[in-house]
């Protein structure tokens, strides 16, 4: 199984230089809508990670439970 990994630093970079890249070629209107419209997609993925994540824990739990393996 190979183990998936990222490099939090490059990433910032990378995201960091494709906004340079992006804000030359936007006006500032477009740049505040892209911004936004970028913003409100990440709010709502942490959301729907955060759900996932709390659904999968319980069930882990419940898991646990049902076979006397909870601590």
């Amino acid at each position: 199984m190979q183990e998936n990994k990222l490099d939090s630093s490059r990433i910032a970079v990378e995201v960091n230089a494709i906004a340079v890249a992006l804000s030359k070629q936007l006006s500032v209107d477009e740049q505040n809508i892209l911004g936004n419209i970028l913003a409100a997609m990440g709010a709502t993925l942490l959301t729907i990670a955060a759900i996932e994540q709390t659904n999968k824990e319980q069930a882990d739990t419940a898991a646990q439970t049902s076979t006397g393996k909870a601590e």
